[in-house]
């Protein structure tokens, strides 16, 4: 883990894409196509309450950075 850690640190960045209007299964159909792992955080809205869902993929200890990196730039 310690590896991987440290591989974060030198390639953890937010890429913004800019998705052509599709469906969450459309995205997560070319995101698994593109990338080893990835987390899908997505929201909508139905009669004013939000529904937040996540979507994960790939490596166990690789998504868990992912998180905790995107959890440290929110904070």
């Amino acid at each position: 883990m310690g590896h991987l850690n440290n591989q974060m640190g030198k390639m953890g960045k937010v890429i913004t894409a800019n998705f052509k209007p599709s469906t969450v299964s459309q995205l997560k159909e070319a995101l698994a196509q593109e990338f080893l792992s990835f987390v899908l955080i997505t929201c909508s809205e139905d009669d004013g309450k939000f529904n937040i869902e996540m979507d994960v993929k790939g490596d166990p200890d690789l998504v868990g950075c992912m998180v905790d990196g995107a959890k440290n730039r929110l904070d």
